[in-house]
């Protein structure tokens, strides 16, 4: 069974000036709120949040990202249509020229990879000899 993502990536400066501590816990809560509202279910989980770096327009700024799953059959377009609308409004009380939402299928990557490759490489050397 597959499933999405959607990752939500928020940065922490209004124009020039970083946001205070405080301000910066409320919208990462406000952030977190609105995912779990939107994707509240058995299907979805939260896989994923942290602060990390982020650039906008060629400047680094501090920013954090939110990843939640959602198993096949628990993502509609409703869903997507009324997450935009929040975050759009999360966007506007926070001063944000924007927030990033990336909707994506993962591709999960196991030991066959490697382990198939290794082999070719083992019929090769025998080749060779």
């Amino acid at each position: 069974m597959g499933c999405t993502n959607v990752i939500v990536s928020i940065g922490f400066m209004i124009g020039d000036v970083e946001m205070t501590s405080e301000k910066r816990l409320n919208f990462i809560g406000d952030v977190r709120n609105t995912l779990s509202l939107c994707f509240e279910g058995p299907g979805s989980q939260i896989v994923q949040a942290g602060p990390c770096t982020g650039y906008w327009d060629g400047k680094e700024e501090p920013c954090y990202t939110v990843t939640v799953s959602i198993m096949d059959g628990f993502f509609n377009a409703d869903m997507l249509e009324v997450l935009e609308e929040r975050l759009s409004m999360l966007a506007v009380r926070y001063g944000q020229e924007a927030i990033a939402l990336t909707v994506a299928r993962p591709q999960f990557i196991n030991q066959s990879a490697y382990r198939s490759l290794f082999t070719e490489s083992a019929k090769l050397s025998d080749l060779i000899k």
